[in-house]
């Protein structure tokens, strides 16, 4: 099981561009699945949207992409946070009067004329768009031992397959690094903080957490690549700063695609740049090539490709057709060698082998 890395303050994609960042996750105290991603206004979106964690179809260190256009996000409801204190509810006004309608005089030296008795007042915190049985939890969200604060959310794990969150990743607070908490810690998540029944002691032996190095992202890549292509030998992959390149030759079309969701899936690719080169497709182009001359249009002639190789097959009515085909080939910018095992007719076969060559 690959888990998914929800990092608070990520890029969310849509299929067609940006959608906004991930401020906040919406979770289930009783079942610490995560229900929900509250995702930020930006430049496709004017409101803050409370999004199902169903529409999550991969997630990076640094970006989550879903599986819907950036048109479907007014789909679903805004989010709003709101503060304010008022008067608490057993609370009865200055001489019974509704409170509207009472004026309290100030003199110049900023003290009321008529003081009214203090008024104990309450705490409001209301969200709008999510469950008011769930809880959100941001990066910075506290994280409580019996001890005191040990630290502050960073980002969670999650158990793609039930949504559940296994980890939280901490961002500093009593260490000098990230640390990793299993979610069996935790005792309750509440609009509060996230608190753990053990001491800050208890908790000195916590594992470092480390982003996914590239030479790891690589040589997953790489693996699951040799699994799936018999020719995967032939591709050539560059990461630089979460993007990945591909490059080479691949059989056919279907292995250049395949190749591609491959590495979509890796963790750690933030974005895949594809330009790998099917055989097939290279050997389509010489033969239009061929079809396009004046001295080759009428051979019959088959073009086989192989890792930069043209082999040319067939049979011509003259030496100069066959030479002429072999210019044609050799010409293609994928190609760095032609085997001409092209025969003239009447004449013996006439075996030409140009490597790196271009006429």
């Amino acid at each position: 099981m690959t888990e998914l890395t929800l990092n608070i303050g990520a890029q969310v994609y849509c299929t067609d561009g940006k959608g906004g960042k991930l401020v906040k996750i919406v979770v289930d105290p009783h079942t610490r699945r995560i229900t929900d991603l509250i995702v930020e206004k930006g430049f496709l979106q004017k409101k803050d949207r409370v999004l199902p964690i169903s529409l999550v179809h991969k997630t990076t260190e640094e970006a989550i992409y879903l599986n819907i256009p950036s048109t479907e996000l007014t789909n679903y409801p805004e989010f709003r946070e709101i503060e304010f204190t008022a008067p608490a509810t057993d609370w009865k006004p200055f001489r019974h009067y509704p409170n509207q309608n009472i004026l309290h005089w100030a003199t110049p030296y900023g003290f009321t004329a008529f003081p009214e008795p203090s008024v104990p007042k309450v705490h409001h915190h209301i969200l709008t768009g999510i469950d008011q049985n769930k809880t959100p939890v941001g990066r910075g969200t506290p994280i409580y031992t019996l001890s005191g604060m040990l630290a502050r959310v960073d980002h969670v794990l999650v158990n793609p397959d039930t949504d559940e969150i296994t980890h939280l990743v901490a961002n500093k607070g009593v260490f000098p690094y990230q640390v990793i908490i299993p979610i069996t810690l935790v005792d309750r998540i509440t609009a509060d903080g996230i608190y753990i029944n053990k001491t800050t002691d208890e908790l000195k032996g916590l594992a470092r957490y480390t982003a996914r190095l590239p030479v790891d992202i690589l040589e997953d890549l790489k693996q699951r690549l040799a699994a799936a292509l018999p020719d995967f030998r032939h591709v050539r992959l560059q990461l630089d700063k979460g993007v990945l390149s591909l490059h080479g030759f691949v059989k056919d079309e279907a292995a250049r695609e395949e190749a591609e969701t491959i590495a979509r899936a890796v963790p750690g690719v933030l974005k895949v740049e594809n330009y790998l080169d099917t055989h097939l497709l290279i050997e389509t182009q010489i033969y239009e090539a061929l079809a396009q001359n004046p001295l080759t249009r009428n051979a019959v002639l088959e073009v086989h490709f192989d890792r930069g190789i043209v082999t040319l097959q067939g049979e011509v009515d003259s030496y100069e057709v066959k030479r002429q085909a072999e210019i044609v080939a050799g010409k293609h910018p994928k190609v760095i060698g032609v085997i001409n095992e092209v025969t003239v007719r009447h004449g013996e076969p006439d075996l030409t082998v140009t490597i790196g060559s271009k006429q």
